[in-house]
């Protein structure tokens, strides 16, 4: 899978098929990444891992019209994604090729729903604890990865490393790194 499929299949997954924000979808694809092993190249950036590849993947869909990208009214910062009618059938193609890597982004996709919804900052700091912990390959107490953090430029509170790990839990990705 690459990353434009990725990036629609994120989107056709999401509640209310659409994603709120680039930074959510940016998170969301990395945890997939992550999981799934796809080989999307990732790297520190202010929001946490982010993905040149991913946000070129966004681009040349919306410019090809299979991804709608709005403006939010209120955050006049924050671009929202949905498909169009193409994208869906693009969708409907990707599934029937590759049942399997669909199930796994569902699967991911779920669990960030029903954890976070669409709260970005949440994920956000639960994705820049994940490429510490990886990055680290030691076991950390959320202390750890809070100073260690602060060196990359990221505030992150140890409370919120709590919950971060909490996430981390229930997308299976602490077999690694115990909390």
């Amino acid at each position: 899978m690459d990353a434009s499929d990725l990036v629609l299949l994120i989107v056709a997954s999401s509640e209310g098929g659409s994603v709120r924000g680039r930074t959510l979808l940016q998170k969301t694809a990395y945890f997939i990444n992550e999981i799934e092993g796809l080989g999307i190249c990732y790297f520190p950036h202010y929001y946490g891992p982010y993905s040149r590849e991913v946000a070129q993947a966004v681009d040349s869909l919306v410019a090809v019209g299979l991804l709608c990208e709005s403006r939010c009214a209120f955050e006049p910062r924050r671009f929202d994604y949905s498909l169009t009618d193409a994208g869906k059938e693009v969708v409907r193609y990707i599934v029937n090729e590759d049942p399997g890597a669909v199930q796994g982004v569902d699967r991911v996709v779920g669990t960030i729903n029903s954890r976070v919804g669409s709260d970005y900052h949440t994920l956000s700091i639960a994705a820049k604890s994940y490429h510490i912990l990886d990055q680290e390959r030691r076991p950390m107490t959320p202390n750890d990865v809070s100073a260690v953090a602060d060196t990359m430029g990221w505030s992150i509170d140890p409370r919120q490393v709590l919950g971060a790990f909490q996430i981390l839990r229930d997308l299976d990705l602490t077999r690694e790194h115990p909390g």
